[in-house]
């Protein structure tokens, strides 16, 4: 179990942190491959980070580098995602990594 900040991964940090800390930031979660467990994720208050968009054209920050893309040429996360499981949007770069990551994780 994965402690951080007195919580564990398995409380429901999302709702603690928009009871204390009041941040617009979402709760997001990072796959860790070597503890096969997620690990709580934080990006910029400023940042547009999205799983889902209706429009293809709306200017998203890669959660990753931070850089500003349509959404509509992101890629899903392998890595990041919501409480639910659902990847978040990348740039191209960051997927390619992500993947490069789990390849290596694969071929141990």
């Amino acid at each position: 179990m994965l402690a951080v900040d007195g919580l564990t991964v398995t409380e429901t940090v999302s709702a603690h942190m928009a009871k204390e800390r009041k941040s617009k930031m979402p709760f997001l979660n990072r796959w860790n491959y070597e503890t096969q467990e997620y690990d709580p994720y934080g990006v910029p208050d400023n940042w547009n980070v999205k799983s889902y968009s209706d429009d293809m054209d709306e200017i998203v920050n890669c959660p990753h580098c931070g850089k500003k893309v349509t959404f509509g040429s992101c890629y899903t996360s392998r890595e990041i995602h919501t409480p639910n499981g659902f990847g978040y949007a990348v740039c191209e770069n960051c997927y390619n990594i992500e993947r490069a990551i789990e390849n290596r994780w694969r071929n141990k």
